[in-house]
């Protein structure tokens, strides 16, 4: 059933019944049935309601239960660890392997979970080899090598592979062996292995052709058989070619020809005869080059024999000589065109280039003033008349506002003359500071207001403000009353009192989550683990990944008792999670820390045991809980999420794992040692048993705390 929002106080009438059951006179016992005294001289038997005393008949304490009636159910004492009664069951049990020992598991009560008989451990096992890899495969010559490696733990071993005369792995030789000819048969020859020296493949017998091989004539051999050497005819001779002069022969120098016969490629070459016609001359140098009136002359030289000669170039109609005369020139006036002129050649008198008519520019006129029409800048023709003052937009040397008027200055584009008007004031320009007016802070049972946002000048309204909601009472309980009150205003209520159960969900301090400041600190919610209704007291686990430390500052060897996250728990969290009041309801508790509380796989020292107010659950309080272990990895109800703040500082998450609600988990810290001490266990995002380095940043802090019942200051979450 879903609870109300309460305060757990302490209950007023059972402290009103001890102080007057301490008034009371020795000579007088409670009844059991009606709670009314009963003098000790009226007997066994209660006057008002017949109940009659009884010796009780004790039954003997067990593992689980003290020394109780079989008559009333009354206790007495305390439970007896060394009379069990449950049955006996086998925990801790762990198979052995070639990586390490096994354990047969330890006798266990089922009633209280006590150890009665230590296991033992279990010597390790011989490694189970699986034929992997061949290094190296033997050979005629050679052993080999191959890696066999243990299936279990996945250790290697290299093993010698003998000598496999079949195998002839190396270079090979071919002895014995002949050709089969026209007339004899031949042998492949036998293959011997060069490693080993034995024969490795046997030859076989190759036929006597029975023909002759013909090789065609060459240029200078009849045909041969290519088997025997037989010849046949005469050589074909050579196919020389065109041939192809090496050097030519000039004025002086004899010349060189190839020739080269297409068959065989044989060369012969032959001397070309000088030719005293055949000079070879330059390409020349004009000494006068040829115009439109006048021929030219060019000299040329023999580059073999040096000889000159001279030759006459053509009258050139296109030469013309420079410069040229320029006739009918005429530059162009405003309102007439002109002319470039045309370009005479002055030795022939032709006309080597027209010229072009230049239109007239027009005008170049300068605009009017303010005292002068418009005017050519060229001819100083006038048009027109004077023009007037042109102004300028303006330049507001003074602006207008809600309390003052305003200057506005003209200047004259064409003079520079200036003038200045007056700007009216401007009730829409608020030039003057702002003031907030008619703010109020919201109160608890009462609505605030922003205030409105006015000119300082004038006074008009310039932003409207909002209404605040009330704030709503912040109630803090009251140590040992069943009253809260108000950290804000002081106004007090009474609260029913409601005992929590195990499963509820509370909330207790205050605690940065949604990771804005500016807001303030959260309430922090718990999950009640378990309720020790004989003290008073409920042990709380948060719902939620605080923030993200690491076990450690440092990667070295260390236990709960000196590792800095508890430092950090005891010290600096309870100041910045909890109002004094709500430090005073927390229970100081004996913190377990020995080699039981830790997984019985890794079997490592859980070091000294602590007092803490504030402290992390242990393997063996996580698996009573959550049913955590290494092979659970579907565990929902021990999967946790961070708080937005926790993800701010470096708390990781895994999209694959969902709470319960629904959220990505992560990882969280328990207290007791890892596989080593400088491992400390932890919770995986699925659920299960593992460790991590004692200095990883990304675990969460779930911190773990007694509550005091009676201290009101637990609420149930609505």
């Amino acid at each position: 059933m879903k609870r109300s929002r309460v305060i757990l106080t302490f209950p007023a009438l059972v402290l009103a019944l001890t102080l007057a059951q301490a008034a009371l006179a020795a000579n007088y016992w409670i009844c059991p049935k009606c709670d009314r005294r009963v003098s000790e001289l009226v007997g066994d038997m209660c006057p008002y309601c017949g109940y009659e005393r009884h010796v009780h008949d004790w039954a003997p304490a067990t593992c689980v239960s003290p020394a109780t009636c079989r008559t009333c159910g009354e206790t007495e004492g305390a439970p007896d660890p060394e009379n069990h009664v449950g049955t006996m069951e086998l925990r801790g049990q762990k198979a052995t392997t070639c990586l390490e020992a096994g354990y047969s598991g330890d006798t266990c009560c089922s009633a209280c979970g006590q150890v009665v008989e230590k296991g033992r451990k279990i010597p390790v096992a011989d490694h189970w080899w699986e034929a992997g890899e061949v290094l190296q495969e033997a050979t005629c010559a050679m052993t080999g090598k191959q890696i066999y490696t243990c299936v279990v733990c996945g250790r290697t071993e290299e093993r010698v592979l003998p000598v496999d005369p079949a195998h002839h792995a190396g270079a090979t030789e071919l002895r014995d062996s002949r050709p089969a000819t026209c007339g004899a048969a031949g042998y492949t020859g036998d293959t011997y292995c060069l490693d080993c020296g034995r024969k490795a493949i046997t030859g076989r017998t190759l036929p006597a052709t029975g023909r002759h091989d013909w090789q065609a004539a060459t240029c200078t051999a009849p045909k041969t058989c290519r088997v025997c050497g037989l010849t046949e005819g005469t050589p074909a001779g050579h196919p020389w070619d065109a041939g192809r002069v090496i050097h030519p022969a000039t004025c002086q120098v004899e010349g060189v020809i190839r020739y080269t016969c297409a068959a065989c490629g044989e060369i012969r070459t032959e001397i070309l005869p000088a030719d005293p016609a055949a000079h070879r001359w330059d390409d020349g140098s004009v000494l006068y080059p040829a115009t439109c009136t006048a021929e030219g002359v060019a000299r040329y030289t023999c580059t073999v024999c040096g000889e000159t000669g001279t030759r006459i170039l053509p009258l050139d109609p296109e030469h013309h000589e420079e410069p040229l005369a320029l006739r009918n020139e005429r530059r162009p006036a405003c309102t007439e065109a002109g002319y470039t002129g045309d370009a005479y050649c002055p030795a022939c008198g032709a006309l080597v280039r027209p010229g072009e008519i230049v239109p007239a520019p027009g005008h170049d006129w300068q605009a009017a003033t303010c005292t002068a029409p418009k005017t050519c800048r060229v001819c100083g023709a006038t048009e027109g008349t004077a023009a007037s003052h042109e102004w300028d937009p303006g330049e507001v040397v003074q602006p207008a506002t809600c309390g003052a008027a305003g200057r506005i200055r003209y200047r004259c584009r064409f003079c520079g003359e200036t003038r200045e008007e007056t700007i009216p004031a401007d009730p829409d320009h608020h030039a003057g500071g702002r003031e907030v007016r008619n703010a109020r802070a919201a109160a608890c049972e009462e609505a605030g207001y922003t205030g409105d946002t006015c000119c300082a000048v004038c006074g008009a309204k310039l932003l409207e403000g909002t209404v605040l909601p009330a704030t709503g009472h912040v109630w803090q309980a009251v140590v040992g009353t069943a009253r809260k009150t108000c950290r804000v205003c002081g106004k007090t209520e009474e609260v029913p009192s409601t005992p929590v159960a195990v499963g509820d969900i509370v909330t207790f301090g205050h605690y940065e989550q949604d990771n804005n400041t500016l807001n303030g600190p959260e309430a922090i919610q718990w999950q009640v683990l378990e309720v020790d209704e004989a003290n008073g007291r409920a042990l709380l686990l948060s719902t939620h990944g605080l923030d993200a430390k690491p076990y450690n500052d440092g990667f070295k060897e260390v236990t709960w008792a000196t590792c800095t996250l508890r430092a950090w728990l005891n010290e600096a969290f309870p100041d910045a999670a909890f109002s004094k009041t709500e430090q005073d309801a927390i229970v100081t508790a004996d913190v377990d820390n020995s080699r039981s509380q830790g997984y019985s796989g890794w079997d490592t020292d859980g070091g000294a045991d602590t007092r803490d107010g504030i402290f992390l659950l242990s393997y063996a309080e996580a698996k009573r809980y959550f049913d955590i272990s290494l092979e659970n990895t579907a565990n929902i109800p021990a999967r946790v999420a961070p708080t937005a703040y926790a993800k701010a500082r470096q708390a990781w998450i895994y999209g694959n794992y969902k709470t319960a609600d629904g959220d990505a988990a992560g990882w969280w810290w328990l207290r007791s040692s890892g596989t080593s001490r400088d491992y400390a266990a932890g919770i995986n995002p699925d659920g299960s048993l593992y460790d991590r380095s004692v200095s990883h940043l990304s675990g969460y802090v779930r911190p773990a705390l007694w509550v005091r019942l009676d201290a009101g200051s637990i609420r149930l979450l609505e």
